[in-house]
């Protein structure tokens, strides 16, 4: 069940004056009964903020939904039972029209706002709990899509058909080269794995433009199988039977 808490509503007016203009500036931050944060911004100058509070339930997930028309704003969540940062730190630099997802531990975060470039627009903070008894026809992987990180290694989830998941292992060896995977396969809701029997390992090398320059097929019909866990926050594992490519390695839920 969520809890709620009341609203509170901080709002920072200023007017500077050059010449015979008048220029508003103005950042309100509302926290608010529904469990949301509202950060409305008009002019807001740099270094700027201010902190707003949200209930993280069990289940639930975060995302932070901006709508800039200018501007640059900081992001921090901060634990509300500790005072520390969370780790990994969700420290994130927000501009223009986006949203962002988190996985969090259930607890009350303090989330802070700061201004890095003079911005416009609206930032919304809320959660919403991913409904895992799926609607009939509804593929289980869409609640794992995402990039999942370790490193420089990233892997991509999408979902297909059914219950097909879709796998894009990205590992950069130099700005210029990296090496690359594509598999997909059923996926099993009793043991949350994926197994595959049809990798293309690839080794790609970019131009200046960033476009793909060459590209040479390492091996293909590759086996293994990704394992995903929802243990306090979401990540995967990768078990590669060609190479071992990443033993050992936990990737978690980056966006």
């Amino acid at each position: 069940m969520k809890r709620y808490i009341s609203s509170v509503l901080a709002v920072v007016t200023a007017l500077s004056i050059t010449g015979c203009s008048t220029k508003k500036s103005m950042l309100g931050i509302a926290t608010n009964e529904d469990n949301t944060i509202t950060v409305t911004m008009e002019n807001a100058e740099k270094d700027s903020g201010g902190t707003g509070t949200i209930n993280v339930a069990e289940g639930e997930h975060v995302y932070v939904a901006s709508e800039m028309t200018s501007g640059k704003v900081i992001v921090n969540f901060e634990r509300g039972d500790e005072g520390d940062k969370v780790n990994p730190p969700v420290d994130y630099e927000i501009t223009g029209n986006e949203t962002t997802e988190y996985v969090l531990d259930n607890l009350e975060y303090t989330v802070e706002f700061k201004v890095t470039e003079e911005a416009n627009g609206t930032i919304k903070v809320y959660t919403d709990a991913p409904s895992y008894a799926q609607e009939e026809g509804q593929n289980p992987v869409m609640n794992f899509v995402g990039t999942y990180a370790h490193d420089r290694a990233a892997i991509f989830v999408e979902a297909g058909d059914g219950h097909q998941a879709k796998f894009t292992v990205r590992w950069g060896n130099s700005a210029a080269e990296t090496v690359e995977w594509n598999m997909s396969g059923e996926f099993d809701e009793e043991t949350m794995t994926v197994e595959y029997t049809d990798c293309v390992k690839k080794n790609l090398v970019f131009g200046t433009d960033g476009k793909v320059q060459s590209e040479e097929t390492v091996y293909e019909n590759g086996t293994g199988r990704i394992i995903f866990s929802e243990e306090g926050s979401l990540h995967l594992s990768w078990e590669d039977d060609q190479e071992k490519a990443a033993e050992g390695l936990d990737f978690g839920f980056a966006n």
